[in-house]
């Protein structure tokens, strides 16, 4: 979930501040890079959702995380 409004009133608690780093546009999806100072991580949200909310490279944005939303895979070294 991604929102502008940093300072909204939400039940969720994972909430990361972040900059859009590329937005790589689909007809239906979108995909956002998104830099943290520690990390950088990809969303996947509806190309409306990106047109309504007007985003551009290098806006800031909130990042809310629902845990039974990530996945996770191990990295083999």
């Amino acid at each position: 979930i991604i929102s502008k409004d940093l300072n909204l009133q939400i039940s969720i608690q994972n909430r990361i501040v972040c900059t859009i780093k590329n937005i790589n546009l689909g007809e239906l999806l979108c995909e956002l890079t998104l830099e943290t100072e520690n990390f950088i991580f990809q969303s996947i949200i509806t190309r409306n959702a990106v047109d309504k909310l007007t985003l551009k490279k290098e806006d800031t944005v909130l990042a809310l995380i629902k845990t039974n939303e990530i996945s996770l895979a191990p990295i083999n070294d």
